[in-house]
């Protein structure tokens, strides 16, 4: 992440963002994350609070990196197979397809969707990528999420 601070801590991006020349952009501040802690906002299971978006018409994206530890795409593909909503049989029994860049020979992924278009409901594993999918697969990347705003097909 050092390339990015070097690069949003630049006079002329400060100015671009209309950030504060005072201000110093960190990709982490501990002391932050440590007053969210301190006052009871810590992690919480979100994954409750997609079922009723779902039956609402919200189409719901989680992506992961297939290396990522943090937040494997295996346990988030268990706890999303695990969903209680209308779909969630449709969604179990989707076959998961070769996510591809076009241009490239190779997937880039795999995505397991429900839904008209990109999905209603869609789990896509990105190949070689960690925590930080745009970083390690930036062109995947883009390409996944134009996709997913165009409500295109992902597979």
């Amino acid at each position: 992440m050092q390339w990015i601070e070097t690069l949003l801590n630049k006079p002329e991006y400060k100015k671009e963002l209309g950030a504060a020349k005072e201000t110093t952009f960190a990709s982490c501040n501990m002391q932050i994350n440590q007053a969210f802690m301190f006052n009871g906002d810590v992690s919480k299971n979100t994954a409750a609070l997609i079922p009723p978006l779902l039956e609402d018409g919200i189409r719901v994206l989680i992506y992961a990196g297939e290396m990522d530890f943090m937040c494997n795409w295996m346990g988030n593909l268990a706890w999303t197979l695990d969903l209680e909503w209308s779909g969630k049989a449709d969604f179990n029994l989707a076959e998961a397809k070769d996510f591809v860049v076009p241009g490239d020979k190779d997937a880039s992924g795999e995505v397991r969707s429900v839904g008209k278009g990109a999905g209603q409901f869609a789990f896509l594993k990105v190949f070689e990528a960690g925590h930080m999918v745009p970083t390690d697969q930036p062109e995947a990347s883009l390409e996944f999420y134009n996709r997913w705003l165009a409500n295109k097909p992902l597979a």
